[in-house]
């Protein structure tokens, strides 16, 4: 699982390569769940897609994902398949390079 990042001999997990599984707290919201574990110890979850059960929904977060890092005080989110992708490479080389950057994204309460 994973490809092979040829600066290091880390394995890196890409969006492609989560396995979703039903979350152990499933909402009407998001009911599957990704975790992957780093080398270092870390815990990245990947949380989505975001349903709009109720129609209430503004469909600028509907099938969007949410991902939380065990190094973070809360999740990122609603972003897409692409954006998930991005960090978890991000996360995976070196999660302390993203701490500039998290302020960038809307974190949800």
């Amino acid at each position: 699982m994973g490809r092979k990042n040829l600066d290091t001999d880390k394995y890196i997990v890409r969006f492609k390569d989560l396995a979703f599984k039903p979350h152990p707290n499933a909402s009407f919201i998001f009911t599957n769940q990704a975790i992957v574990v780093t080398p270092e110890g870390g815990r990245i979850s990947v949380v989505g897609p975001r349903k709009n059960i109720w129609g209430d929904v503004d469909n600028d977060v509907v099938g969007k994902y949410e991902i939380l890092y065990s190094g973070w005080d809360g999740p990122i989110g609603y972003i897409t398949e692409e954006e998930v992708d991005l960090l978890l490479v991000k996360i995976q080389k070196n999660p302390l390079d993203l701490l500039p950057e998290i302020g960038k994204h809307r974190f949800i309460k």
